[in-house]
């Protein structure tokens, strides 16, 4: 009973010390492979992709851009690439010796829980986060995030999205083989978990992703990657889907001096 119900802080630093530490004695040529969408499948490719155009359209040189939960780096280095200055932030310590081989223009590396960066109130201009919400408390991490944007700020998101009840299952089996604590499974974002960050902001817009994957996919035996990857774009956009979207990209604009919570559209 006590591993079924792993609460424990540390779980997940202590997971990701030693998945990270394997790749410690990899070769920079070996660690390339683990950057960007090197290695991503067509098929769960285009959120990734629209999270990095929103990055290149809305981070300029001169911009101190903040990366929460950047584990090894995999998605730091278009960061780098806009030219401002990068900050990443993460809770294993092992994670970010990766990290900051993957990526050496990094500005400073923060190891720390996401809510707890001990960074100046209003000193970042953007805030950018993939699939890491799920790892601090959600309330926490939202004050953080205010409290480190600038007025102007703004917060640029990929996540997975807590709807669908075939990737919930998937995700508490990861649960049972002890490849996930029992708080990322809980936190993972819902609808409404997304709507009351978006209502701290003036302005904002979310794109969601793989609605239709979980029906598709098995198609795989007779179509190729590509080919399922078009099927499900066209599906999305004839048949618009937040509740069985497997990902979501949010981008928001202009802290409200009055938080309000604004509807999903």
């Amino acid at each position: 009973m006590k591993f079924f119900y792993k609460t424990n802080e540390n779980f997940d630093k202590n997971l990701y010390d030693k998945a990270a530490s394997k790749f410690l004695n990899h070769s920079n040529i070996e660690l390339m492979k683990l950057s960007g969408t090197y290695d991503i499948s067509p098929v769960h490719r285009p959120p990734f992709d629209y999270y990095y155009e929103l990055i290149k359209n809305n981070i300029k040189p001169g911009m101190k851009v903040l990366e929460l939960g950047s584990g090894m780096g995999r998605h730091t280095r278009i960061l780098i690439e806009t030219g401002a200055s990068i900050y990443v932030n993460d809770i294993s310590s092992e994670a970010l010796k990766v990290c900051k081989r993957m990526n050496p223009g990094i500005h400073r590396v923060i190891e720390s829980s996401m809510d707890d960066t001990k960074l100046d109130p209003n000193s970042i201009d953007v805030i950018v986060s993939c699939g890491a919400l799920s790892y601090v408390d959600p309330k926490k991490l939202d004050q953080e995030i205010i409290r480190l944007l600038r007025p102007n700020g703004k917060i640029i998101i990929i996540d997975s999205l807590n709807e669908n009840p075939i990737y919930k299952i998937n995700r508490f089996i990861r649960f049972l083989l002890g490849k996930r604590s029992w708080n990322s499974i809980r936190r993972i974002p819902s609808l409404q978990r997304i709507n009351l960050l978006r209502g701290y902001f003036q302005h904002s817009e979310i794109k969601f992703f793989g609605s239709y994957l979980w029906i598709i996919l098995p198609l795989k035996v007779f179509l190729n990657c590509d080919q399922i990857s078009k099927i499900n774009s066209n599906l999305e956009k004839r048949f618009k889907s937040r509740r069985h979207a497997f990902k979501f990209v949010l981008i928001a604009k202009q802290v409200k001096p009055t938080p309000k919570i604004s509807p999903i559209l």
